[in-house]
């Protein structure tokens, strides 16, 4: 099945897309939002395709979290990025939650073709110097 993305009108084929309800997106036009501060922006949020958070060892990205579920709950692509040494927490809870959500993560990138994973992640201004594929990406969460 073919699509049509909705930013540059290109003919793709249904796996080379990001699908939802209401547009379509190829690897080129992806959209991001990384939430660093854990201040609130709901358009951004809204308007994004990927949602990415930064994890600190501060624990006070509250309202990151609460973006995040959101961002689950909207079907975005959930990425997860370590600040410095953020595996490092004495909090327990705080850790299960982490391991909660590199598999949240991984779960929202299965609809995707494997050429769309590594567009997702390559592509992605965070990880501009390091990561270029979804199988790095697995283990750079794995390893943090």
């Amino acid at each position: 099945m073919t699509v049509i993305c909705d930013p540059c009108r290109e003919k793709r084929a249904n796996c080379d897309c990001i699908t939802n309800v209401d547009k379509s997106v190829c690897g080129t036009c992806l959209t991001y939002y990384t939430s660093k501060n854990g201040k609130k922006h709901s358009k951004k949020l809204e308007a994004c395709d990927i949602y990415s958070i930064v994890i600190d060892n501060n624990n006070t990205n509250y309202y990151s979290f609460v973006e995040w579920g959101k961002a689950k709950e909207m079907g975005k692509v959930l990425i997860i990025i370590y600040e410095n040494d953020a595996n490092v927490s004495p909090n327990v809870q705080y850790n299960n939650a982490i391991n909660h959500m590199i598999k949240e993560s991984l779960n929202s990138f299965k609809h995707l073709s494997s050429s769309m994973k590594n567009a997702v992640i390559k592509t992605h201004p965070e990880f501009r110097n390091g990561l270029t594929s979804y199988s790095q990406y697995k283990k750079y969460l794995n390893e943090e």
